[in-house]
């Protein structure tokens, strides 16, 4: 029932807050901090998104995007906000950078193939 802009451009993957929060709730050692969400480093977590039926996972090393100073920790490459709708997420390179993907402009459409 979620709706999703694939934005080649975009660091991050953007969901709406309640998911965002849903995802980081269910990573331990996962904590919000005004907004922005923070992992640890050697999160072995994995998060996946689901296209067309087919299950395609995010890295734990894409998830846990860059250190902080904060002993452990790096920013969260998930992030929360609201991007048009109320169930659509914007698709960056947190999510891309785990497949191939296929573009077709006269139809509107994307496809991806996992990378192995």
């Amino acid at each position: 029932g979620k709706t999703a802009v694939i934005d080649t451009g975009t660091t991050l993957l953007i969901a709406p807050p309640a998911d965002a929060d849903a995802i980081h709730k269910a990573i331990k050692g996962a904590v919000s901090q005004q907004g922005e969400y923070f992992v640890p480093c050697k999160t072995n977590a994995v998060v996946a998104l689901t296209f067309g039926g087919v299950t395609y996972k995010i890295s734990p090393e894409d998830l846990a995007r860059e250190p902080t100073d904060q002993g452990d920790m790096c920013v969260s490459g998930i992030a929360g906000g609201n991007i048009g709708g109320a169930d659509q997420w914007l698709v960056g390179d947190t999510f891309l950078k785990n497949v191939y993907s296929a573009y077709d402009i006269k139809k509107l459409a994307v496809g991806f193939a996992p990378i192995k």
